[in-house]
């Protein structure tokens, strides 16, 4: 029995222990594949081993063909042992981002103006709630879907689509229109598009700001009102 034989089918029998354990903590299929190698490995190697009479020696004289199957079953354990930490790091960093995310919804959510990303397709690929609550209208239905699609051939399509090619072209755009409600009421909505720059000056989109100034300009129209009156008087 060779010391470098047996210490290969343990290192492997290890590669194959730590495999299942890593794929039944990262559920990971690849990790599963490994294990299997790995476990098929030592046992081709423990049938060669068992075909041998039974004597074990420290003599490495005689057993130097069997030194690349020893390196393979190092390889092979630290291969696994290094896919698992990159597949740890991988789902850490994911649950981080995931993170970072619910938190920018909830901010974006809580937002009194409605926002969306509009890309260079005029296709939605972000919208906060807000719009929800504004216009009945489920981000669900929003996401993936182009502009036209989601407020249809109306005229509010028609005036927006302007402002949208100028923001795809680097400027930024703003406008003021009148838009009825579900609640029957029509109010008065400032619209600024702000376009999303590539590193290499590309546009690739734009950030839409919806702002609802209906009590704003009804308050500029009181005061402007009572000083035109105090004038007067």
């Amino acid at each position: 029995m060779s010391v470098i034989l047996l210490s290969s089918i343990l290192i492997r029998i290890v590669a194959g222990l730590f495999s299942l354990e890593a794929m039944r903590r990262l559920k990971d299929w690849r990790i599963g594949l490994l294990a299997l190698m790995a476990g098929l490995m030592a046992l081709r190697q423990t049938l060669t081993l068992l075909s041998k009479p039974v004597e074990f020696s420290l003599d490495f004289a005689g057993h130097y063909n069997e030194l690349p199957g020893l390196a393979v079953s190092v390889l092979m354990l630290v291969s696994i042992v290094y896919l698992y930490r990159l597949i740890s790091d991988r789902d850490s960093a994911n649950e981080a981002l995931a993170a970072r995310e619910a938190q920018l919804q909830l901010v974006t959510d809580t937002l009194p103006v409605l926002l969306s990303y509009i890309d260079r397709d005029l296709v939605v690929r972000y919208a906060n709630e807000r719009h929800m609550e504004w216009f009945g209208t489920p981000v669900a239905q929003m996401v993936g879907k182009t502009i036209r699609e989601v407020i249809g051939d109306d005229p509010v399509f028609m005036e927006c689509e302007p402002h949208m090619r100028r923001a795809l072209a680097g400027e930024i755009a703003e406008y003021e229109v009148e838009e009825p409600f579900p609640d029957g009421i029509t109010r008065l909505l400032h619209i600024r598009y702000l376009p999303d720059r590539r590193a290499d000056g590309e546009v690739c989109g734009f950030l839409t700001l919806v702002e609802d100034i209906t009590e704003k300009r009804r308050t500029e129209a009181h005061l402007s009102h009572s000083q035109r009156m105090q004038a007067v008087g």
